[in-house]
């Protein structure tokens, strides 16, 4: 697996995920049946619907917050893209210092860690 696909599978992520966020806030009056509804755009959890640290990470990871977390993991990889020097070596644009993927990308990737394919992209990668 080349450096270059490792990438491409984490852009593919990020975008999977900032998609799904914005499906969810699409409809402006949704609900999963369970007292956990979007109204206007807002996250609304009725207040038999879940214990108080369910319902704050619920509040605190709503679409809209993840769509705004997707949209700078993705503004940090456009910074981090693959550039090669005079000997060919593959190195990040932006550090310059180092290997593609550069740390930044690394990092990024390790949140993705429990999605599928997270193994075969990123072998080399503490999990």
């Amino acid at each position: 697996m080349s450096s270059e696909d490792s990438v491409k599978w984490l852009r593919e992520q990020i975008e999977r995920v900032k998609r799904n966020a914005q499906q969810a806030l699409a409809d402006p009056h949704t609900s999963d049946g369970h007292g956990v509804r979007i109204i206007g755009g807002k996250l609304a959890i009725m207040p038999s619907a879940a214990s108080d640290r369910l319902t704050l990470h619920l509040v605190t990871n709503g679409p809209q917050d993840v769509i705004a977390r997707c949209e700078a993991e993705l503004a940090i990889l456009g910074e981090h893209i693959i550039a090669h020097n005079q000997r060919g070596d593959a190195l990040c644009f932006t550090c310059t210092d180092g290997p593609y993927p550069c740390r930044t990308v690394h990092l990024l990737a390790s949140a993705y860690r429990h999605q599928p394919g997270w193994a075969e992209y990123w072998p080399e990668a503490v999990a």
